[in-house]
């Protein structure tokens, strides 16, 4: 009896967790006005204080959630400096490091990437991670990095990019949504 207990909990146990992964990997498709669902409430650690997703209304944000261990997340970096310098003024990119070591990495990071012209931060307070999926309430789970997000202008999310297509799917969203104005 208590084989069978332990093996229906392990199962309960994996179902679980594989749903979370899923959902950490599952993309976003660009969501309508009337899907959209609100993000502004997700707090930044940034080297310049707290920031909140709100203080940056009124523009489109680009958060493309990273580690410095990732190599896709770093081969990234090129574009997300092109994406900021193309939509200045239109477009806030932030880097949302979710390594284990905390500033520390972003720091080593940095020293590889001086160029860097976008926001580095990291999730306050620390995201809760369980294994290897990253909770970032109320954006959602992430389970594959990078993944971005897309929020318009008043901090709606719009789309999910899971892994790298933000760099083939991202610049046509955000030209959408440009000519909205």
């Amino acid at each position: 009896m208590l084989l069978v207990s332990v093996m229906v909990l392990l199962l309960a146990v994996g179902a679980w967790f594989y749903l979370q992964v899923r959902a950490g990997r599952e993309a976003v498709d660009f969501q309508s006005d009337e899907q959209r669902r609100t993000v502004q409430d997700l707090p930044l650690d940034t080297p310049q204080g707290e920031l909140a997703l709100d203080d940056f209304r009124g523009k489109l944000v680009l958060i493309d959630v990273w580690a410095s261990w990732c190599a896709p997340c770093l081969k990234a970096v090129p574009h997300l400096i092109e994406l900021q310098k193309q939509y200045e003024g239109d477009l806030v990119v932030i880097g949302l490091n979710v390594d284990t070591d905390g500033w520390s990495a972003v720091e080593r990071f940095r020293r590889h990437f001086p160029d860097i012209n976008y926001l580095i931060a990291r999730p306050s307070p620390e995201p809760l991670i369980v294994g290897t999926i990253v909770d970032l309430t109320p954006l959602g789970k992430v389970s594959v990095l990078p993944t971005a997000f897309l929020l318009d202008r008043e901090g709606g999310l719009v789309a999910k990019y899971v892994g790298e297509p933000e760099t083939r799917q991202a610049p046509a969203d955000i030209e959408r949504l440009l000519r909205r104005r």
